[in-house]
């Protein structure tokens, strides 16, 4: 969780090794969109309520699921609820990347795939080897970039930035190139306006060549989280880089007086996993939120009529994913209300297949109801006894609650399940104008109307009597939104500006450039191939 794509493979690599010898046994956890390492001998799935649904050779459970995902809805043995992804079964990490299945390939795929390999076999490394990550291509998905917001004044200003710590450069070094034209300064040029939104990328700071399971060799990284310290001003440097935040420096100059850290920190809401390591545990799931209004965590909020509202309305959006006593989730009961199924096998055979829609409707109409009960629990329930998918989504929620000038997620969403991560996604871009309903896999796709997730579920358009109380319509114009990730499916579809930051040990070029034509770089993985220099390019 949270590695680079080219440091996957190189993980995957030394985790095979152990594999191979048995010593020791290895266990390897992975989410439902990870892809499997092709050095994976047999596969356990677990089903939603924690049962094994499927286990046996990786050939067996790969024949398994896609023999019961093919089956028509009543023939599914109810006995064995479904995984809610396959993702796995058809996407191999390999030693050179993430392909599919060569023979599912097009020709003009295939010869990419056959390219990357040459690549590889020159004995090239890195970024450059991501060898077309889902080189297969994408799901099919009908998602489209939500509309781009008007770009405004600038909020983060950076003119020739260099981090150094003695003689080693750590941010800036090199030069830059912007849409393919070459800067001839050096250091890190970047500016961010209002309603603007970026994808910040690059590979983490990890061991460069690993020997031997003991011995780490050259510590590596790009810069990124340097960088994101720098924005929130948790680096000393930000005082005397060439640097304005807002159109002011962060020390007072003639005529313009510098920006204290408490303006900072309310003008920029961070979610990372460095604030979800030392954020206090103590708080309730309300003063969570409410602390995104105070100065520090612990400070008393100033909070006014609508701010509470709207801190009321993110915990009914997401009570489900947050408090544990809530019950079966709007994901969950979809995929698992398993009577429905039945009953419309018996209608129809009866040709009735209207009472099995009725009953269908009413149970999801209760449904709703119950999600729209007390919030009460939010005053009780601390930050330390929520789960950690639900930490997640209360660090993200406070990060946007205030509506911050700019929006920074920093690995905001590793580590939690597709359909949390894409309801978070989707709020992002829509509040609670579109619901996220899992109604779009492989049969619906025609069916749909509305916004098709990297997941594969699907934004719809609530209707306008059920807007009455909503307090949230999305990321506005007037803000910046800046996102550090290194899965495509965790980035959000409004980012059509990315900058990428080299390993600063393995030289490159420091290079921005910007997502042409309808599809977000999320469902395009040609795109973020490219934003990543597939091949070579880049270097």
């Amino acid at each position: 969780m949270g590695l680079d794509p080219a440091t996957t493979i190189q993980l995957s690599s030394l985790l095979r090794t152990l594999a191979e010898s048995d010593d020791p046994r290895l266990l390897l956890a992975l989410r439902p969109q990870d892809p499997l390492p092709e050095w994976i001998t047999h596969v356990l799935f677990l089903g939603q309520d924690l049962r094994i649904t499927h286990s046996g050779t990786k050939a067996e459970v790969s024949q398994a699921l896609e023999a019961a995902m093919e089956a028509p809805a009543g023939d599914v043995d109810e006995t064995k609820p479904l995984p809610k992804s396959y993702a796995q079964f058809g996407r191999t990490l390999t030693n050179i990347g993430v392909a599919r299945e060569t023979e599912k390939m097009s020709s003009t795929m295939r010869k990419q795939y056959e390219k990357a390999k040459e690549h590889y076999a020159q004995g090239k490394r890195g970024p450059s080897l991501l060898n077309v990550l889902a080189v297969a291509g994408d799901e099919p998905s009908r998602e489209s970039m939500p509309d781009e917001h008007p770009v405004g004044e600038p909020v983060i200003e950076m003119d020739g930035v260099i981090v150094k710590y003695g003689d080693k450069t750590v941010l800036g070094k090199g030069r830059q190139v912007d849409s393919g034209q070459p800067r001839s300064e050096e250091g890190l040029f970047w500016h961010v306006h209002r309603g603007q939104r970026w994808g910040v990328f690059g590979p983490n700071g990890m061991p460069h060549r690993i020997s031997s399971p003991s011995i780490p060799l050259t510590l590596t990284g790009s810069g990124k989280t340097t960088l994101i310290a720098l924005l929130t001003s948790d680096h000393p440097q930000s005082y005397s880089l060439p640097l304005k935040l807002f159109s002011r420096a962060r020390l007072p100059t003639p005529g313009s007086p510098g920006i204290p850290l408490f303006e900072l920190q309310r003008r920029i809401g961070h979610s990372s996993p460095e604030t979800h390591a030392f954020f206090p545990r103590h708080l309730s799931v309300r003063s969570t939120l409410e602390s995104a209004f105070a100065a520090t965590p612990l400070s008393r909020p100033r909070l006014t009529a609508a701010d509470d509202a709207r801190i009321s309305g993110m915990l009914r959006w997401f009570q489900a994913e947050i408090n544990p006593s809530a019950g079966m989730n709007t994901h969950l009961a979809h995929e698992y209300f398993r009577p429905a199924k039945r009953e419309r096998k018996e209608h129809v055979k009866a040709g009735n297949a209207t009472t099995y829609r009725e009953n269908y409707n009413k149970y999801w109409y209760e449904h709703a109801k119950a999600q729209e009960a007390s919030i009460e629990w939010a005053d009780t329930l601390t930050f330390r006894d929520a789960s950690f998918s639900a930490q997640r989504v209360l660090l993200f929620l406070r990060a946007i609650v205030s509506s911050p000038d700019i929006i920074v997620l920093d690995e905001a969403f590793s580590g939690l399940d597709d359909w949390i991560r894409d309801k978070c996604l989707a709020f992002l871009e829509y509040g609670e104008s579109r619901r996220l309903t899992p109604w779009a896999r492989r049969n619906h796709w025609q069916e749909l109307q509305g916004q098709v997730t990297s997941g594969g579920y699907v934004t719809v358009a609530r209707q306008k009597r059920d807007m009455d109380d909503a307090t949230f319509m999305g990321v506005t114009a007037e803000q910046a939104v800046i996102c550090v990730a290194h899965v495509k499916e965790e980035v959000p579809a409004s980012v059509r500006d990315w900058l990428f930051l080299p390993d600063v040990n393995e030289g490159g070029v420091m290079r921005t450039g910007r997502i042409e034509g309808t599809r977000p770089l999320r469902a395009d993985s040609l795109a973020w191939n490219e934003v990543w220099g597939v091949g070579g390019r880049g270097k």
